[in-house]
């Protein structure tokens, strides 16, 4: 039976994978450091711990940190099928590794997303880490990816003009929704929009429609925490949503964590996909 540790020093001595021209890059060095990182999970908890890593840690935490995930693996083999996440990191050295993870543990909003998955329990009961180098015998790595990232809070002064489109057609998204204006939000919406709702699958005329003839009416709508990924003519928007709603006699209010696709569209940023996750009624509760 193969155990944990075992399959992390297998998994170490092939990582020359990591360097194969399908594999993104977003860091450029001479010589990266690649983690490899064994999560063993509580009996039960393995698919609250992919959706904290959808979620929270890839979609905010670990590009907040510098902490570059190159793949993330499911074992297919007996017990770890059940209880094993494997991932990947990318790193410009050991001691930027240290670092990264050491400011990624201190964020207060990192605490909080823990805090919150482990309420029931934790997650992970034991993580195995192994640091290792490519070999000279790597094929060499892809070119890398040309990503613009920032939270929109940041856009501006950073320079990052696509971030900062991106962020306005997002908030433009709030706006239409506080109003439910369909007005504001047609414009703004890609001709293949989707919106994924649980099990719900609506189009851009079901939105319209919807806005359109809807009794609904929001106190609030706004975006915060909001991270944006633009990478040539794809975007992604990732944050908390929170709202105060009456729908008829039911309470509405609550946080949501959404994910937004955008896509270019000639020199315009459209809504390509959106979908959501209900977190409660407090955002970090």
């Amino acid at each position: 039976m193969r155990t944990v540790a075992s399959l992390t020093r297998r998994i170490a001595t092939t990582c020359t994978l990591l360097t194969m021209s399908s594999l993104p890059s977003l860091a450029q060095s001479s010589s990266p450091v690649y983690e490899i990182r064994t999560y063993t999970v509580s009996p039960g908890r393995l698919a609250d711990e992919y959706e904290r890593f959808r979620h929270d840690w890839i979609a905010t935490y670990f590009p907040k940190h510098n902490l570059t995930g190159l793949l993330y693996l499911a074992p297919t083999d007996t017990p770890l099928v059940n209880n094993t996440l494997i991932y990947i990191l990318r790193h410009p050295s050991r001691e930027a590794a240290d670092r990264n993870w050491a400011e990624f543990l201190a964020d207060s909003g990192v605490k909080a997303v823990s805090a919150r998955w482990n309420a029931n329990g934790r997650i992970v009961t034991r993580v195995d880490r192994v640091f290792a180098t490519a070999t000279d015998f790597s094929p060499t790595p892809a070119p890398p990816v040309d990503l613009q990232v920032a939270s929109c809070d940041s856009a501006r002064a950073k320079g990052l003009d696509e971030v900062e489109s991106v962020c306005r057609v997002n908030a433009r998204w709030d706006e239409a929704n506080l109003k439910m204006d369909p007005g504001i939000v047609e414009p703004i919406l890609d001709a293949q929009f989707y919106w994924v709702a649980g099990s719900r699958l609506r189009s851009k005329s079901d939105i319209v429609d919807i806005l359109r003839t809807t009794t609904v009416r929001f106190e609030t709508y706004e975006s915060t925490d909001v991270m944006v990924y633009v990478g040539q003519n794809m975007a992604q928007a990732v944050g908390l949503s929170n709202r105060k709603v009456k729908v008829g006699s039911s309470d509405g209010d609550g946080a949501y964590r959404f994910t937004r696709t955008f896509v270019k569209r000639g020199d315009r940023w459209l809504i390509l996909g959106h979908q959501y996750t209900f977190l409660g009624k407090a955002a970090g509760g």
